[in-house]
């Protein structure tokens, strides 16, 4: 006759049976423990070799100064332009069909304060800087004076907003200097340089909707005024241009008194061939004189902050190799 189990079997048996399956459990999950660990070791020495070429590569950044210039038609706007663009431009610069942009390179800078690199901002990244003036060139009609304030509005939110403090744009007025040759009044810069149009600069300088942080006036074609003149020296035909345009002057330098303001005579042609151009490079230094220190003044001033924002309109950045050639490092990048 069959005994009957005991409670103490039951438990031997039962006891039996979790001590295999914790320790089927227990092997199963310490071989993918193992696997895991080696995958997670496999996935770290990926990263680190990623950020190790990360580190390696370089941002190139854009930083424009936003220049406007001002005259009416034949004073040389577009021959300014065409002067500050060659010789990289060869086309020949036609008078602006109504308002025409171009961007002309300046400087370069290596090595600005470190930045995140977009693809993995614990990483920081050097910075190469590109610098250019982005200019406005607008028809010299009195019935398109609307056309260089609205886009002085609009620059100046731009820039003021990405960059603060004395940011701003621009300001190019420009002159024909032969009309100073018998002293008469300039019917031609009267009739576009109206009390209306500076009345209108004035209102939204004060209601903040512009910022200048340069005005520039410029005397061309300087040359034909010596030739007729040669008896006067170069601060007597300047003064006599003061005194041709003398309203103008007066409404740009009243406009303008707390602002930097400085004068310029040039000779400028549409030619690339033309020697006897002159001075389009002062007008150009003038114009972007000081940008590059604020810039660098900022960056650092947000490096040592731990900011990152940059301080002025970035138009695009643009992630090079240490050669700085974009497409090498966006290569690496789908490489790693």
């Amino acid at each position: 006759m069959n005994q009957p189990i005991s409670w103490e079997a039951y438990a031997t048996i039962i006891a039996a049976f979790l001590s295999f399956g914790l320790g089927y459990i227990s092997r199963r999950y310490s071989k993918q423990s193992r696997k895991n660990r080696a995958r997670l070791s496999e996935a770290e020495e990926n990263l680190r070799q990623i950020r190790t070429k990360l580190s390696k590569s370089r941002v190139v950044r854009r930083y424009e100064q936003p220049v406007l210039l001002i005259g009416p038609r034949y004073v040389g706007k577009s021959s300014l332009l065409k002067q500050w663009e060659a010789p990289w431009v060869l086309h020949d610069t036609p008078g602006s069909p109504f308002q025409r942009t171009a961007r002309v390179p300046f400087s370069d800078k290596e090595d600005l304060p470190q930045v995140p690199h977009f693809a993995d901002p614990t990483v920081k990244v050097s910075v190469t800087g590109h610098f250019a003036l982005r200019v406005h060139d607008f028809r010299g009609e009195v019935t398109l004076q609307d056309l260089p304030l609205s886009e002085a509005r609009t620059e100046s939110q731009k820039i003021r907003s990405e960059n603060g403090g004395r940011a701003g744009v621009v300001l190019i007025f420009m002159f024909d200097a032969t009309e100073a040759i018998d002293m008469a009044s300039s019917d031609r810069s009267d009739e576009y340089y109206t009390n209306k149009l500076f009345g209108n600069i004035s209102l939204a300088l004060r209601g903040a909707e512009i910022f200048v942080r340069r005005v520039i006036i410029v005397y061309n074609k300087f040359d034909q005024l010596e030739s007729a003149r040669p008896g006067e020296n170069h601060g007597a035909l300047l003064a006599r241009c003061e005194s041709t345009f003398q309203r103008a002057i007066e409404k740009i330098r009243d406009t303008f008194r707390r602002h930097d303001v400085r004068t310029v005579a040039t000779v400028l042609s549409t030619n690339d061939e033309d020697i006897n151009t002159k001075n389009a490079s002062i007008v150009l230094g003038y114009a972007a004189d000081g940008f590059v220190d604020e810039v660098l003044k900022r960056l650092e001033s947000e490096s040592v902050g731990h900011l990152h924002q940059d301080p002025v309109r970035i138009l695009k950045d643009e992630p090079t190799s240490t050669a700085d050639t974009p497409e090498s490092e966006d290569q690496e990048a789908r490489n790693a």
